[in-house]
């Protein structure tokens, strides 16, 4: 399994639900996911974070890359809700950046 929609179906077989609930629950079109499932688009950002908000224990790695853990589809985010911004990086058009640190 190489590709997001294969994972993405692998997620929905394991939270035992349809494409069309699957929809409902993180407020896209159904016709969104039929199009990832069947091959003809590739997701969006705001649908690969919808599909995490609402399922904050799917690995983003995993999700995103295929990468392997030993249940990606339960494995816990790294990060913890209480944690804190350490730095913030800015990208320009024109190529520069700008750096925020909390140290």
């Amino acid at each position: 399994m190489d590709e997001f929609k294969d994972r993405l179906l692998e997620l929905i077989k394991s939270k035992n639900i349809s494409a069309s609930e699957l929809s409902k629950k993180i407020n896209v079109q159904r016709s969104n996911i039929s199009h990832i499932l069947s091959g003809r688009n590739k997701p969006s950002l705001d649908f690969v974070l919808k599909l995490c908000d609402y399922y904050n224990d799917i690995d983003l790695d995993w999700l995103l890359k295929g990468t392997s853990s030993p249940n990606p589809i339960i494995h816990k985010k790294n990060r913890n809700k209480t944690s804190s911004i350490n730095k913030i990086v800015l990208f320009f058009e024109d190529g520069t950046f700008e750096t925020f640190s909390s140290k």
